[in-house]
């Protein structure tokens, strides 16, 4: 009764590539999409090109028929996709160096608070929530701290995902750690307004934050609030 769009995809196999095509292509207006993702072994030349079959990096070739989207333009749908996909990639890319630096700040607030009786307790529940966050509660997309700049952070993606909002918390800059739903919906995996988190950190940082981008899983939004550092105190 109306167009079926077929579209394609090879990439690298990764998390979040099937769930970001169906978000994105439901925020357009999808009604149905059938698809299948085969996951293969491919060897490929200097050139990109297939070389061997059954050998060498996964790759997960999606191949889905789309019903729903009779007034999109095709080509502005395929760009979306693939921009959605390269910063997929890039957090996916970036998860150590972004959970690294993450737990770095654990430690970091570990050794101040036996330092600093004034603060201890503050900052060993800091570190506490940045554990938790560890533990499978966070879905990192982008870490800032610094010179350092990984996933939806990273300087490639200036114009596909600006940090503006990010670095922008106004009056509330001198808050320890701030907590706020973004100005924009999540790219990959899931629908929603991206999570921010703000957290100033003790010493020599002072005055360089740990900038974080993700979504709370839905693990982290199910449990209750006296199993959740800074939330058990309220």
């Amino acid at each position: 009764s109306g167009r079926l769009l077929v579209l394609s995809t090879v990439m690298s196999d990764q998390p979040f590539i099937v769930d970001t095509l169906r978000m994105r292509l439901q925020a357009r207006g999808a009604t149905n999409i059938n698809a299948f993702n085969a996951i293969i072994s491919v060897q490929r030349n200097d050139a990109g090109q297939l070389a061997d079959i059954g050998s060498g990096p996964l790759e997960s070739i999606i191949r889905m028929e789309i019903e729903g989207l009779d007034g999109c333009d095709p080509a502005e749908v395929v760009a979306d996709l693939h921009d959605c996909l390269y910063l997929s990639r890039s957090m996916v890319q970036d998860f150590l160096q972004m959970t690294d630096i993450v737990e770095a700040a654990t430690f970091r607030f570990s050794r101040h608070a036996d330092r600093s009786p004034d603060n201890g307790d503050a900052y060993r529940e800091t570190g506490e929530f940045l554990r938790w966050l560890l533990a499978d509660n966070f879905v990192f997309m982008s870490v800032i701290q610094g010179d350092k700049q990984h996933g939806f952070a990273r300087n490639e993606h200036t114009e596909r995902w600006p940090m503006e909002s990010l670095t922008d918390w106004g009056d509330g800059e001198n808050v320890q750690v701030q907590v706020r739903k973004g100005r924009r919906e999540s790219p990959v995996h899931r629908s929603g307004r991206i999570d921010e988190i703000r957290v100033e950190l003790p010493g020599d940082d002072r005055g360089r934050p740990l900038l974080i981008q993700g979504l709370f899983t839905y693990r982290a939004l199910t449990q209750p609030s006296r199993h959740v550092p800074l939330l058990r105190r309220v």
